[in-house]
């Protein structure tokens, strides 16, 4: 990892040191408490095989200690939490989500309603075992109330780590900011902007190539990471050697690792050529039919030598990959035959059902030989040591917030993780890339105490995470059956907000 990127690491580290520290205890959400959680077989997210018979004391929001049952004998005061038959695991963490995006809560003919992004997401987050999230792109002073009111223990919710709207050429980042970032001078008081207004982390959306440097140097001085999409001008190994702490979507990676990456990049890069334009004007093609063409040509010339010169770039930088595949997924209409397929939509809000580009709808098996190819660039990321994290992008046309993250991992395991590597991306690994493992991301004593309880070995099956007992956030604990209550709360909250005119 470079200097800048541990420099920055740490900063993100700090500002979960203080969030993990917080206490408070307030109305609706239970009081932090002295809990034994015993004889639960443990699987602590270090890595080491899962333990049987193992007691877990929490005091003071944090963990106090783990040892097996006959020697860990709980203080009489504890409120003990059968384990028998039952395994524990870290807390987990949704690292690219949107929880008070205006362009998503926007319904026709009417102002964002922002409310939705805590009222429904929460409830829905933490009774699927999600205790942290990573926003990738809001309103900041929202985002920043909610995280007061969770650490202050006012609203249940996960942690939260945020910052403002993506950086771009057109938009401030926060009310206030230039809305049009066209100097470097855009650029740092941007990023200004973003440390004073609580940011833990720049999102980079696309800049002209002279701002991507000034971008690093002042989001370095102001000690916030830079994370996000990988623009066409920018490209996935240069954006690490930048000092990009995470790339977004996969974004850029099948152009980067194509035969004709340089072609393909600066197709992307200057638009379509006169022919193209003319045909786009005369009606006898669409965007999408240029769109497909581009993506039949990028699969055809895939370079799997290239593929592997680009997973040792991005490992030897430090660079961490999200690569969303659920939302992908979603994108292309790949929706699986699952269960949960017909009602997802159902419990969504209306405002997010929104359909995907109708192209993919048009080529399916286009859809699934690019889904194919991206599990198969996930599973070598994988094996070259390219550090993965668990992300879903929600919320979207289908993605349920909890669920949703349970479907990515699930999407990893298919391209070849094992369910304890496809765990680590969404608990041990968020607490190394934040720099905050010393407080979180295992359960040993000292950390903080972001628990779930499950019924079902997600060792053996990764979908097995569906089967939550119970949530503990910082030595708060809610059961299976407070968990129902507040999810019954949401959809009442959705039912209502998609009747509002």
């Amino acid at each position: 990892m470079s200097q800048s990127q541990s420099s920055m690491s740490s900063a993100v580290g700090l500002a979960l040191a203080v969030l993990v520290a917080s206490r408070g205890e307030g109305q609706h959400v239970p009081a932090p408490a002295n809990f034994a959680v015993t004889g639960v077989t443990l699987i602590d997210g270090s890595g080491a095989p899962p333990r049987e018979g193992v007691t877990v004391l929490v005091s003071g929001g944090r963990i106090a200690a783990v040892g097996p049952e006959r020697s860990v004998v709980p203080p009489s005061r504890a409120i003990r939490i059968d384990g028998r038959g039952r395994y524990l695991i870290p807390g987990l963490w949704d690292m690219h989500v949107h929880l008070a995006a205006r362009p998503l809560m926007q319904r026709a003919g009417a102002t964002a309603d922002l409310s939705i992004g805590a009222g429904f997401f929460f409830p829905y987050l933490l009774a699927h075992g999600v205790t942290g999230v990573r926003d990738m792109s809001g309103e900041l002073s929202t985002l920043v109330q909610w995280r007061r009111e969770v650490q202050a223990g006012r609203r249940p919710g996960p942690r939260l780590v945020v910052t403002g709207r993506k950086l771009r050429e057109d938009g401030p980042v926060v009310t206030g900011a230039p809305a049009l970032v066209r100097t470097g001078a855009d650029v740092r008081r941007s990023v200004e902007l973003l440390k004073t207004g609580g940011a833990d982390f720049v999102k980079l959306e696309g800049l002209p190539d002279s701002l991507y440097p000034v971008l690093m140097d002042a989001a370095r001085a102001a000690g916030l990471p830079v994370v996000g999409h990988v623009p066409a001008n920018l490209g996935a190994g240069h954006a690490g050697v930048l000092g990009f702490r995470s790339l977004e979507h996969l974004m850029d990676v099948m152009t980067s690792v194509s035969r004709d990456s340089a072609a393909l990049r600066r197709a992307l890069i200057d638009g379509p050529g006169w022919w193209d334009r003319l045909r786009l004007r005369l009606g006898l093609v669409d965007e999408g039919d240029l769109q497909r063409r581009a993506m039949v040509q990028t699969l055809a010339t895939q370079d799997d030598v290239a593929a592997a010169a680009l997973w040792r770039q991005l490992a030897s930088t430090g660079t961490w990959m999200v690569p969303t595949l659920v939302a992908n997924r979603d994108y292309k209409v790949m929706r699986p035959r699952t269960g949960l397929a017909g009602s997802t939509p159902a419990l969504l809000p209306a405002v997010f059902r929104r359909g995907a580009p109708a192209w993919w709808s048009r080529d399916t098996a286009l859809a699934r030989q690019a889904t194919l190819r991206e599990l198969a660039l996930v599973g070598q990321m994988n094996r070259a040591g390219v550090r993965l994290l668990a992300g879903t992008d929600m919320p979207g046309a289908l993605r349920l917030p909890g669920e949703s993250l349970i479907e990515e991992l699930e999407l990893f395991v298919s391209a070849g993780l094992t369910p304890a590597e496809a765990l680590r991306t969404a608990t041990l690994g968020p607490a190394e890339f934040f720099g905050a493992e010393d407080s979180m991301g295992t359960i040993e004593p000292g950390k903080v105490a972001d628990l779930v309880l499950l019924d079902a070995n997600p060792l053996a099956r990764i979908g097995d995470l569906r089967r939550v007992v119970g949530v503990m956030t910082a030595g708060r604990y809610w059961s299976r059956r407070q968990l129902d209550s507040m999810v019954t709360q949401a959809d009442s909250l959705r039912r209502a907000w998609d009747a509002a005119p």
